[in-house]
Order: C-alpha cells, then sequence, then structure tokens
C-alpha cells in the first residue's frame, strides 16, 4: 500500500499503479527485500529517502509530506501516521503471501504469534 499524506493528489484513489506513482519522491525503509526489485525496476523515476531506523522513518513520515510504502501487517504492527490515507497498489507484483510455520510439538509454543497474525 501506499500511505499518502491527506493532501497529495492521488489520495481520494482507490488503488494506484506503480507506473502512476512513478516519478514521486518517497520515504522507504532500507533492506526491503526482493521489494527492492519494485522500487528499481517498476519506479525508476522515483526518487528514495531511505532509512535505515525504524523509529526515523516513522518520524519522517509523520512529519513528511512525502509518500511512504506500507503493508497491512504493518498498519497492525507499528504506529503508521494517523494522517496518512492508505491506497492499495494495483500491480500484481505487489501482493505477497507469507507463510508461518512450525512443527506440531511446538504449536503450543507459538500459539500467540500465530494469533496475533
Amino acid at each position: 500500500m501506499f500511505a499518502l499524506p491527506k493532501g497529495h493528489r492521488f489520495a481520494r484513489r482507490k488503488s494506484l499503479s506503480l507506473a502512476e506513482m512513478n516519478g514521486e519522491n518517497m520515504l522507504l525503509m532500507s533492506d526491503i527485500g526482493f521489494w527492492h526489485f519494485i522500487r528499481t525496476q517498476k519506479m525508476p523515476d522515483s526518487r528514495f529517502l531511505i532509512q535505515n531506523d525504524r523509529f526515523s522513518f516513522n518520524e519522517l513520515v509523520e512529519a513528511s509530506s512525502l509518500a511512504a510504502f506500507t503493508s497491512d501487517l504493518a498498519d497492525r504492527t507499528i504506529a503508521v501516521a494517523k494522517d496518512r490515507i492508505r491506497v492499495p497498489v494495483s500491480d500484481p507484483e505487489a501482493v505477497a503471501d507469507y507463510y508461518l510455520i512450525c512443527r506440531r510439538e511446538h504449536r503450543s509454543r507459538y500459539a500467540a504469534l500465530f494469533s496475533s497474525l
């Protein structure tokens, strides 16, 4: 998802493609794994202010008019700026399914983690 400031020109959209956001300056966390491909291949005309520290990233999102990426999991687990509009990314490359598994005999050890997701 894109986390857009309320006044952003695309803030009222139901969804946005990476091509539509290409060229926008954005805030971004470092070490984003396979999302790096999306940044380099699908948004080559964008510039990213990359942060290594989650606190610094969140502070910049709060104080900035720049767009940022977020996810539904991040929205549930990390305090994200309240004055941001979440707009889903429409590209299929922006959808990732994650699986969390454990051995049956360890199920009780991880029960709280599984239920929190």
